[in-house]
């Protein structure tokens, strides 16, 4: 029992001092609802504390003064209302428009040759190509086989934007064989018989051979 009622008495002296130190304080107030019980049942007597609290109620409300800034009026409950401050809620970011920059250095190439696909992706929280995870600003070489078709998405919480980037390929016929060789000139001479012989239809074509005498 003596330790109880040092350990009172100790909180107490504790509540009084801090009701002195903050007696304009606006955290008094709620420290005193905190502690009401505390502060109702070990009050002080009315010869002790001010005539009013912090604000302006007259005190003693009861047999003696509640310890604190804070005198709890008569039939408010042992802990006197409850005051919520009030918190505006944070105002929303409006997020901004993405921003999609998609192309390529040539739209049009022969079979075995390559090119590059260029993008810059802004507001954007992901960026994929052909389905696959990429930077917002990037450059990828592509050498399609046959026309192709690629496909760029910008997503975020907000919108999705997708732009498409076609490439069309040619391929090279192979070239056409030459249909018979044939003699296109002939020099004849005491020392060498020299031939001009070339393909029809075949550009270029001449071929010179030498021909010695008796061969």
């Amino acid at each position: 029992m003596e330790a109880d009622a040092k350990s009172v008495a100790a909180a107490v002296a504790f509540l009084t001092e801090h009701s002195r130190a903050h007696a304009n304080d606006d955290n008094a107030l709620l420290y005193a609802r905190l502690h009401g019980e505390v502060i109702e049942r070990y009050g002080a007597s009315g010869a002790d504390c001010p005539s009013t609290d912090q604000r302006s109620v007259t005190r003693p409300q009861g047999a003696g003064c509640d310890i604190g800034a804070y005198e709890l009026e008569a039939g408010t409950g042992a802990a006197g209302p409850t005051v919520v401050p009030a918190i505006d809620p944070p105002t929303p970011v409006p997020l901004l428009p993405i921003e999609v920059n998609f192309n390529a250095d040539s739209y049009a190439l022969v079979d075995g040759t390559c090119t590059r696909l260029r993008w810059e992706v802004k507001n954007a929280e992901t960026v994929a190509l052909d389905g696959q995870p990429v930077p917002p600003l990037e450059a990828e070489q592509i050498c399609p086989k046959q026309t192709t078709s690629y496909r760029l998405v910008a997503s975020s919480t907000a919108e999705q934007v997708e732009r498409l980037v076609l490439i069309e390929v040619t391929k090279m016929a192979p070239p056409k064989a030459p249909e018979k060789l044939a003699i296109t000139g002939q020099v004849c001479t005491d020392k060498a018989y020299s031939v001009m012989l070339g393909w029809v239809g075949h550009t270029p074509a001449a071929q010179l051979k030498t021909v010695r005498p008796h061969e």
